[in-house]
């Protein structure tokens, strides 16, 4: 059986960031410098806005976006599709399983995102209360 110690640490955590190796990141833009010049930019914009489309609708993500990344799309433009569908992710209350930004509807009883101002299990298309 695994034994565990138990460290006590007052304040916060130390964070320490991971660094890559010398010459990692070089290598790294190079490499990224040579996808861009080989892609077909036409395409990849095409593609990556196939991914938002159907990020902001009801079709299958990942048809669009295997066709994204074969075009020569990189994961970060891929992300970066999506977050322009679905917005940035914010973080869970995680106690009501609602975004931290979320107000809770002391008349409903039900999580409103404040942002919109509709319940969040609203369907797409409900009316938006502007007095919130």
């Amino acid at each position: 059986m695994p034994r565990w110690t138990t460290v006590s640490v007052e304040g916060p955590e130390p964070y320490e960031p991971v660094r890559a190796a010398p010459g990692i990141e070089e290598r790294q833009a190079e490499r990224l410098a040579k996808l861009r010049a080989w892609r077909c930019g036409d395409r990849v914009h095409r593609t990556l806005a196939a991914v938002t489309a159907a990020a902001g609708g009801d079709d299958d993500l990942m048809p669009p976006m295997k066709e994204a990344l074969a075009a020569g799309a990189t994961v970060g433009e891929v992300c970066d599709a999506l977050r322009e569908a679905w917005g940035p992710s914010r973080p869970l209350d995680t106690q009501l399983g609602v975004p931290l930004d979320t107000q809770l509807d002391t008349q409903l009883g039900v999580p409103r995102d404040t942002q919109l101002g509709v319940p969040l299990d609203a369907p797409i298309g409900a009316p938006v209360d502007t007095t919130v």
